[in-house]
């Protein structure tokens, strides 16, 4: 069943497509807890799905995600900041099994470069191909924070 909100239309016989849009928007949201403290985050994450449909069953869908977001210490984003952000699609056949493509996270600040960045292919059977490191990584989580006290 097309999510609600979706504009849908017939294709052919049986057939039907489903376009989406999703606009999330944080708003000094809890991201992670380190060390240093929880790492609010705030921002918008926007999403643009395809769905298709054969003979009222889910056949495939894409998704594109689009987010542009800070980090801070603080829930209102004063003191020092990060900047996230994430380009990247996934398709697949439903929501559990998808293939993700492209820059999944990329977390920056000013002096301190790339501290997190997730970007490459993960496939079907979770093969992840580029590279991968994440805010809670033990490499990462002491330079994040030293960013951003």
């Amino acid at each position: 069943m097309p999510p609600a909100g979706a504009t849908c239309w017939r294709t052919g016989p049986g057939a039907v497509r489903c376009d989406t849009f999703v606009f999330l928007e944080s708003a000094g949201e809890p991201a992670v807890d380190l060390a240093c403290g929880t790492v609010y985050v705030t921002g918008p994450d926007h999403r643009l799905g395809t769905r298709w449909y054969e003979a009222g069953l889910l056949a495939r869908r894409l998704v594109r995600q689009d987010v542009e977001q800070t980090l801070s210490l603080h829930p209102d984003m004063s003191g020092r900041t990060l900047r996230v952000r994430q380009h990247d699609s996934r398709w697949g056949v439903s929501d559990d099994v998808l293939v993700f493509h492209g820059n999944g996270l990329l977390v920056s600040g000013p002096g301190v470069g790339v501290l997190a960045h997730i970007a490459g292919l993960d496939e079907l059977d979770g093969t992840h191909h580029g590279t991968f490191s994440w805010l809670e990584d033990p490499d990462v989580a002491p330079r994040v924070c030293a960013a951003l006290t």
